[in-house]
């Protein structure tokens, strides 16, 4: 496959255009200390290798070539940014920025990403923006016609034991706090024969190593409108089981129903409702179909998809 020439808008740029909004705080250094590298200059997420991909076993940074000249590009990248201007409620930021890059930039494909716990379809700006533009959608209940519903990707799929013995028939690890959906789910399966739930927080790799343990791994929806939990699930070769009524999910041709189940929040106060249907699953031919996408979830997958998407803009 060809290539893709991108530009990355410059940290300076950014930082010139938005004046007057600035960050509160150490939020942007605190931000930058979970993510070492992500907003270095010579990579951009998804784009070039960085801490983040470092820890994925599938991925072709083939696929995208960068250039320094934006006259060059196929498309100009403005990635992550828009998330940490609107959780801080610094829309103005975030207006500011769209306009720079989309009148800087008139025949260039631009490429925004949303990976918030807001919906995308909340952000009216993005209605603004013309044909020419994608956004890299991780979230939302509508797609923008401009959006490309992707999967959360960042998984440290290289710590993945994908065989071995799952103990646990489903379960649930994670944080529960005030999210009254979880709280419902953990009170539902609390001492079920062959369930566990615990929000006790763990390492990385011991908390991968504890989902791999499940045949089902139960996804109640977080902050978000999906489940950063059902991504995961797929890369440790549970079936996930999603508990979320308006997330739409990524790669819309793909048929879920084969590698995953997905119940409505309100079967989280009837154990026996979701019991009875994941004891009449097929659990053995859903698991087959959990390994076969799971480099599609992958960093790799997500890099076809936007070449993919991006070569048909150029055709």
């Amino acid at each position: 496959m060809k290539p893709i020439r991108y530009y990355v808008v410059p940290r300076e740029d950014v930082e010139h255009v938005t004046q007057g909004t600035p960050l509160p705080g150490d939020f942007l250094a605190n931000w930058e200390a979970d993510r070492p590298g992500v907003l270095n200059k010579s990579t951009q997420d998804i784009f070039a290798a960085n801490s983040r991909s470092e820890r994925q076993v599938w991925k072709d940074f083939s696929l995208f070539r960068r250039v320094r000249d934006p006259k060059r590009a196929d498309v100009v990248v403005c990635q992550n940014w828009l998330e940490l201007f609107h959780a801080n409620r610094l829309d103005q930021a975030v207006r500011l920025l769209l306009r720079h890059v989309v009148l800087t930039y008139p025949d260039k494909i631009s490429i925004f990403s949303w990976n918030h716990d807001a919906d995308s379809r909340s952000l009216t700006l993005f209605g603004d923006l013309p044909d020419n533009s994608i956004i890299l959608d991780y979230n939302t209940s509508k797609p923008w016609p401009q959006s490309l519903v992707l999967p959360f990707w960042n998984v440290a799929t290289g710590q993945m034991d994908r065989v071995g013995d799952r103990p646990w028939f489903a379960g649930f690890n994670g944080y529960v706090g005030s999210v009254a959906l979880r709280q419902q789910l953990r009170f539902a399966i609390y001492r079920q024969h062959g369930y566990h739930c615990s929000d006790k927080r763990l390492g990385e790799a011991d908390y991968l190593k504890q989902l791999s343990g499940f045949k089902y791994a139960l996804c109640p929806r977080g902050g978000g409108l999906s489940s950063y939990r059902f991504y995961e699930a797929i890369q440790c070769g549970a079936v996930p089981v999603l508990f979320a009524d308006d997330a739409v999910l990524p790669f819309p041709d793909l048929d879920y129903s084969k590698f995953s189940i997905r119940l409505p929040e309100a079967a989280t106060y009837e154990f026996w409702k979701i019991d009875d249907v994941l004891r009449e699953a097929d659990w053995e031919s859903l698991h087959r179909e959990v390994l076969a996408v799971q480099q599609q979830f992958s960093l790799l997958g997500v890099q076809k998809a936007i070449h993919a998407r991006v070569t048909e803009m150029m055709a």
